[in-house]
């Protein structure tokens, strides 16, 4: 079949003209134009697009209309009308339409004939309400005509500015590496590992012996925490959904701001969201990048809201759509239960402030310069905030792992007698645990080793004094009433194993074992009973170190010798 120009020609006309119908009663401003299609953008930011009938050219027609509508509805449903032909021109766009764009390409056909071809039924969108309801109308004079061409030229000067600036946006993109957000990541998936192997992805004493932020050791000293904590995570899916979105708003961000600010913000987010958790979080314990990470988030947001000459206007709108989509995912998640809420507004609120400062995007090369890639002479201040930032991360991570020695609370404990002059007594304890200051109390002596969150375990050993001594002819009534007030567990704890009569040498005892609810931690007693005074053990330990310290309780009281 031969082309015909005069249907070519012809055919333009009509999407001139509608072209000008859209612009100057459609609410429609020019997007871009080509020779194959024409876009336009109403003010709702729909999108739809015209394309010509080409007689004679059906099948480059069809493969254009393929290509272009693959392109244009992957984010958005788009109006796509094919002006001029005859009815079978339908029949090609049928065809022309991916099978993934059937729900996002809504497809017209205004033929030779005038008649319109509408096969969407009700689903009215802004182009298909403009065709079904105006007739088609050019400029009435001269004047308008020339108007409306000014009105082209104008938008096609300002498309071009568009593409230039989102040519030197890609060329700037490209010009970077976020290198600082990979070796972020490899870092906490490195320590994650080392989580793993030790046993403590979830252990409260393997998490703080690794670094994590508990409010009253920072207080004592242990300045590390509030930033050492951020490379810890509590659990793989912790672990996994933080690294991730590290790794997507970590990559972008660095591009756009540069490695040094990258790691400023982050750095400082981290530490802000440490700080407002010490004093607005209940958490004992807290752990996780989430506050760096919506330090980012926010930093970013804000570049969207204020780009200063950083972002082409397109990717602006699709960056504030982006923050406000993850936002709202974040704020949700920050309500769930465990969730440090404090801490992760606080890192947002740090990173919110430092990307509205004009004051921190200083020297940044901006989309309006001559040469993209082009270097500005950065402020003085940038290398050495970086090199600080970066040093206080390392320093941290690094003391958080090597003064707490979390690989010391695996295997079963290395017990070392010690001796308690107030208690008159020595005991086999485990070497790990520290000896802690204990509160006096009328009528016992106690003396207490370990701290539960740092530690598998906490030993007490008290010494009561009775006000009557027992006879040898009373003591196994003594006893069965012993064992009868074990039944009642503490406050909080439910008996798990039925109080038993033990002997420790020649002296009579008990044990029993009670378990709290909610946190699953397990109480044993060993109780060793004298003609005048109880010695009484107390092991509170985790169940996941059950195996190694499930008979401590006993043990010690085994060991128990007078000075």
């Amino acid at each position: 079949m031969e082309t015909s120009p005069a249907g070519i020609q012809q055919n333009q006309g009509a999407l001139d003209t509608l072209l000008f119908d859209l612009v100057t009663r459609g609410s429609a401003a020019l997007e871009a134009r080509g020779d194959a299609a024409t876009l336009v953008r109403f003010r709702g930011r729909s999108l739809a697009v015209l394309v010509p009938w080409m007689p004679g050219r059906e099948a480059q027609l069809e493969e254009k209309l393929g290509e272009l509508m693959s392109e244009v509805g992957k984010r958005e449903v788009v109006e796509l009308v094919l002006l001029g032909g005859p009815a079978g021109a339908r029949e090609l766009l049928e065809r022309a339409r991916p099978a993934a764009r059937r729900k996002t390409v809504l497809l017209y056909h205004r033929g030779d004939d005038g008649e319109l071809w509408d096969p969407n039924g009700r689903n009215k969108r802004p182009l298909g309400k403009h065709l079904a309801e105006h007739p088609l109308r050019g400029p009435s004079s001269a004047e308008e005509a020339r108007r409306f061409e000014e009105t082209l030229v104008e938008a096609e000067k300002a498309q071009a500015k568009v593409h230039g600036e989102m040519k030197a946006f890609g060329e700037l993109l490209r010009s970077r590496r976020p290198i600082a957000t990979w070796i972020l990541a490899g870092l906490i998936g490195a320590v994650f590992a080392l989580q793993v192997v030790l046993g403590n992805t979830e252990s409260l004493p393997g998490l703080s012996r690794m670094g994590a932020l508990v409010p009253h050791k920072v207080l004592q000293g242990e300045w590390w925490r509030l930033l050492s904590s951020s490379f810890l995570h509590g659990g793989f899916v912790h672990f996994a959904l933080n690294t991730y979105v590290l790794l997507v708003i970590g990559s972008s961000l660095e591009r756009l701001i540069g490695t040094g600010r990258f790691l400023v913000v982050y750095a400082l987010s981290a530490l802000g969201a440490s700080l407002v958790a010490m004093v607005a979080s209940k958490a004992g314990l807290t752990v996780g990048a989430s506050g760096g990470i919506w330090g980012l988030l926010a930093a970013e947001g804000m570049l969207a809201i204020r780009p200063r000459g950083l972002l082409p206007k397109p990717v602006q709108e699709q960056a504030r759509k982006n923050f406000v989509i993850n936002l709202l995912i974040n704020v949700a998640n920050s309500f769930r239960p465990n969730v440090a809420m404090a801490a992760h507004f606080g890192g947002g609120a740090v990173g919110a402030l430092l990307l509205l400062s004009g004051f921190f995007l200083r020297g940044l090369p901006t989309l309006e310069q001559d040469e993209p890639g082009a270097r500005r002479s950065q402020p003085g201040w940038l290398r050495p905030l970086a090199f600080v930032s970066v040093a206080l991360l390392l320093v941290s991570l690094v003391a958080g792992l090597a003064t707490g020695k979390a690989w010391l609370l695996t295997g079963p404990p290395q017990l070392e007698r010690r001796a308690f002059a107030p208690l008159g007594l020595s005991a086999e304890i485990p070497s790990l645990l520290t000896e802690e200051q204990v509160e006096p109390q009328p009528g016992q002596t106690s003396a207490l080793w370990g701290s539960i969150f740092s530690d598998p375990a906490v030993v007490g050993l008290t010494v009561t004094h009775l006000p009557d001594a027992i006879a040898p002819e009373q003591m196994d009534a003594e006893m069965e009433g012993l064992l009868a007030s074990l039944r009642t567990a503490p406050e909080g704890a439910r008996l798990e194993v039925e109080p038993t009569r033990k002997s420790f040498g020649e002296r009579a005892g008990a044990t029993v074992r009670y378990a709290y609810e909610g946190s699953g931690l397990k109480l044993d007693l060993a109780i060793v009973v004298l003609a005048d005074r109880l010695w009484k053990v107390e092991v509170i330990y985790w169940p996941q170190q059950a195996a190694g310290y499930g008979a401590l309780a006993e043990r010690i009281a085994g060991s128990v010798e007078e000075l």
